[in-house]
């Protein structure tokens, strides 16, 4: 039985088992319909690159895999998966059959077919069509009529995979006990071999009636496997790469990146009262003026391109315990730049201020959340942050002040590596 491959493959072919006319007693048959098969072995070039079921084809037929979850034995809704979970290069069909059946408590009702990829150790099957079958009984009494194949492993204690599995045992497949996920496969990943059994047919005067030697042609070939990089965090991954060949090559760890501790002060600047209440003793706000006194990040990169920093949270907790942000009002000709926290008025309220009453009136319109950007330039003094509004509380006299204000500056090292530091300023008065 000759077995043809193309020479730049990359395995072997060896016939295990064959059937021989003149010596029965060698002659393996399956299980429950007692029909002849030949073991094929391919083994692979693992110095160069993997072999993996998914990529066989034989004839260049069709390939598919049946599973069955209500007698499968794996106990798995899907067909088992591999350890070294490579997908296979083209596409293959996947059968699963119908009906609601729950394996460790996972429903399994979902089936049908599909053209999948999916990483495999088998049982795959291709299968002659009836026609080409019945030309090859008449012409030599004897055909092969299918081939089933699976990957064999090496388990890290020594043991091996897959390779007592045999149509001679059961020939139903879903009887196949697979590899799960013990033992324990991560030394060597990829099958040590492949086993193929390949099914006969003789002709109504079975074995007897061949007069002679009948040579069995069957092309072995491989979907050429994209290799490449497929680790994503690797500065060379190749998306399109099926198997990784070990060239991937990580970019090195980033620096360590810090940004030390900035100065948050303040200053009050005025008392805000209702305009349409002069004479109200409660006087509802308070407005300062609060300053951040940026440091230079620490451990730059060794050619850095320039820190920029910018301030990504500025809120006070009021008293209630609830975050209130602080907001940028884009409608005021005192305040710059212009910020205030909320809560504030509806848009349109207007304001006057204490100090000299009836002075500097301003509308403020409806705020949004604030973004300061902080170029480098200005690290060699404070950043100011005009017109923070705090709410007072208590009752006249007191007008008490008693808040905590959180601010949150970010520093990024030439627009790649960032780092934060939250600083908090308690205000009491």
């Amino acid at each position: 039985m000759p077995v043809t491959f193309n020479s730049n493959n990359n395995y072997s072919v060896d016939i295990i088992t064959e059937p021989d006319v003149l010596n029965p007693t060698v002659i393996k048959y399956s299980s429950d319909t007692n029909t002849p098969f030949v073991e094929i072995k391919i083994t692979p070039d693992i110095f160069q690159y993997p072999l993996i079921a998914g990529n066989l084809n034989f004839d260049s037929l069709p390939r598919f895999i049946k599973h069955e979850p209500s007698l499968n034995v794996n106990f798995s809704c899907t067909p088992a998966s591999s350890p070294h979970q490579v997908n296979s290069s083209f596409s293959y069909e996947e059968i699963i059959t119908s009906g609601n059946i729950y394996i460790l408590g996972t429903s399994c009702s979902s089936a049908g077919t599909n053209m999948v990829t999916t990483s495999s150790q088998g049982p795959f099957q291709s299968e002659r069509n009836g026609a080409t079958i019945y030309g090859d009984l008449s012409a030599n009494g004897v055909a092969w009529t299918k081939v089933v194949w699976i990957e064999v492993y090496e388990a890290d204690d020594g043991t091996m995979i897959n390779d007592q599995i045999s149509p001679e045992a059961y020939e139903d497949l879903q009887l196949w006990n697979t590899w799960s996920q013990y033992p324990l496969i991560t030394n060597n990943i990829y099958p040590m071999y492949i086993r193929a059994f390949v099914f006969l047919e003789y002709g109504p005067s079975g074995p007897g009636g061949l007069s002679n030697n009948i040579n069995i042609q069957i092309d072995i070939d491989e979907n050429t496997p994209v290799y490449g990089c497929t680790d994503p965090n690797a500065t060379n991954y190749y998306a399109g790469a099926t198997v990784d060949d070990g060239s991937c090559t990580l970019p090195p760890p980033p620096p360590v990146f810090t940004l030390p501790p900035f100065t948050l002060t303040h200053v009050v600047d005025y008392t805000v009262i209702d305009l349409n209440y002069p004479n109200s003793p409660f006087d509802p706000y308070t407005q300062i003026t609060l300053s951040i006194d940026i440091q230079q990040a620490t451990n730059a990169l060794p050619n850095s391109s320039g820190v920029t920093y910018e301030i990504t949270e500025l809120y006070y907790i009021d008293d209630t315990g609830a975050q209130v942000d602080v907001q940028l009002t884009s409608n005021s000709n005192l305040l710059s730049p212009p910020y205030a926290l909320t809560p504030i008025p509806p848009s349109g309220f207007t304001y006057y201020f204490a100090d000299p009453p009836g002075s500097n009136i301003v509308t403020y319109s409806t705020p949004t959340n604030v973004t300061l950007s902080v170029p480098p330039s200005v690290l060699a003094g404070p950043v100011i942050i005009d017109g923070v509004l705090l709410p007072r509380t208590g009752s006249a006299p007191l007008y008490a002040i008693d808040t905590d204000i959180y601010c949150t500056i970010v520093a990024t090292d030439s627009g790649v590596f960032t780092s934060s530091h939250t600083e908090i300023l308690n205000i009491t008065g």
